[in-house]
């Protein structure tokens, strides 16, 4: 296990609310996705499921994030955990069709990934409930506070039909833990376990990755990729959309393959 892994799992596992200080590449999606599936293992489906009308879908776990990047590493992540066992991963991101999500939505949903304003845009449709969630998980916190999500997360948290905090388990994972995070680890959590043994002062990356950056004039950052690219091997995690996209036509036109 990580280091980060091995510190919050015990808590986690023995139902307490718990914060993890992790940095990007800590491992720390396993940390909350293997104690959520085990204990959904032993406890089963809610009863509840046999009453929701058709269409409708009650997650006993609500992963929330600030990017449809992280929304996905996560999806695939727990849908490695989860095979074979009959629970039924979900995410729903804005920067789509909301008909396309919906499309998965009604056919149940046990774990849900999501980012806050296109989970609010389905709650308001009346397409998911949230009196069944038993587990709430804040990923890279501090992000969704810079990204303006405050409003939305309070919106989520204190005007929906979500359990009251004392009626579930609460996770909360971010690379720093200032005032903003503490204030809001106040109104979401219980009294929590804080683990960031193993992790210096400036949070800084994980050792095990190398950053490098690279300078770029405006008009020559899609050759700038395109030159980067072509150097790396194995797959390649971007949270620029856009220039994937250009970097997609700039091959085309040049007729590459």
């Amino acid at each position: 296990m990580t280091p980060i892994q091995k510190e919050v799992l015990p808590y986690i596992m023995k139902g307490h609310d718990t914060i993890g200080c992790a940095q990007t590449g800590s491992g720390k999606t396993v940390s909350f996705l293997a104690p959520i599936v085990n204990k959904m293992l032993i406890d089963g489906p809610p009863e509840t499921d046999s009453q929701l009308p058709h269409g409708v879908s009650a997650p006993v776990a609500l992963i929330i994030v600030p990017t449809r990047e992280l929304a996905e590493q996560i999806y695939k992540e727990a849908r490695k955990i989860i095979h074979k066992t009959g629970i039924v991963v979900v995410k729903v991101y804005g920067g789509i069709p909301i008909d396309t999500q919906y499309k998965h939505i009604v056919n149940g949903c046990d774990i849900l990934v999501a980012t806050p304003g296109r989970l609010i845009d389905f709650i308001k449709r009346d397409t998911i409930v949230l009196n069944s969630v038993k587990f709430l998980v804040f990923d890279e916190a501090d992000r969704m506070l810079d990204m303006g999500f405050e409003d939305q997360l309070r919106e989520i948290v204190f005007c929906s039909d979500i359990p009251t905090k004392e009626k579930r388990i609460n996770m909360m994972f971010s690379a720093t833990f200032d005032k903003n995070v503490r204030d809001i680890a106040r109104m979401f959590m219980n009294d929590y376990y804080f683990v960031s043994k193993a992790y210096d002062q400036e949070n800084t990356a994980n050792e095990n990755i190398k950053q490098e950056l690279v300078y770029s004039e405006d008009n020559q950052k899609v050759l700038k990729l395109h030159e980067t690219l072509q150097k790396l091997k194995g797959s390649v995690l971007s949270n620029d959309i856009d220039s994937l996209i250009n970097f997609s036509l700039f091959r085309y036109q040049k007729g590459s393959r």
